[in-house]
């Protein structure tokens, strides 16, 4: 597993400790002060500049099928993020963890199967 950076957090204005916070926070792992939208921006491009050293990306849209997963492993990621496309709505709402729990357990055997096919190839 891999960790990434996403900077979602960036424009959730709602809860400004919780704001304040993740602020200082980039200001700390960029190791400056951020008091233009220029320097956010660049404190920004940082922290995903650091991540993808790394071979971390965050990405969006990814679903959990054999299709989209190759052309995202295809293209190099080492890892993807998946939310709402992993997590069924109708599970989490009637707390039917296995069902969870085995759409996570085969997502993460088709990965695994999609990694060989490409070590393979190469």
């Amino acid at each position: 597993m891999y960790l990434t950076f996403r900077p979602d957090r960036v424009y959730q204005f709602q809860d400004e400790k919780l704001y304040n916070k993740y602020w200082d926070r980039l200001e700390e792992a960029c190791n400056k002060n951020i008091s233009t939208y220029q320097e956010l921006l660049h404190a920004l491009n940082n922290r995903i500049s650091f991540f993808n050293s790394l071979g971390c990306r965050a990405a969006g849209g990814v679903e959990p099928t054999k299709e989209n997963l190759h052309t995202w492993f295809k293209a190099g990621v080492k890892c993807v993020g998946m939310g709402s496309k992993l997590f069924d709505e109708q599970h989490i709402h009637a707390r039917n963890w296995n069902a969870v729990e085995n759409k996570i357990a085969s997502t993460l055997a088709l990965i695994q199967e999609i990694r060989n096919e490409i070590a393979n190839k190469s």
